[in-house]
């Protein structure tokens, strides 16, 4: 059985999708990258001032109790 992967790329040049599913292209709101059916639903951000994923918003910065994970971009729990 072979496996294959499809990488859909946007018009402005970066990776729609990375997970091997494949994901529509769409016109999302800014400052997402990537978004789910609601173009405010942001599945990546890009990057800039708000560059990192928090839920489905892109925020500057995360809130108390997150930290930032720099190679996801993403909002995550700090340990207790």
């Amino acid at each position: 059985q072979e496996q294959f992967f499809v990488t859909t790329y946007g018009a402005n040049g970066y990776v729609m999708d990375e997970s091997g599913a494949l994901i529509l292209a769409r016109d999302c709101q800014y400052p997402c990258l990537t978004c789910g059916v609601d173009p405010a639903s942001c599945l990546s951000c890009l990057q800039g001032d708000f560059s990192y994923l928090y839920g489905s918003k892109c925020v500057e910065a995360c809130p108390n109790g997150f930290y930032e994970a720099g190679l996801s971009f993403s909002c995550e729990p700090c340990e207790e």
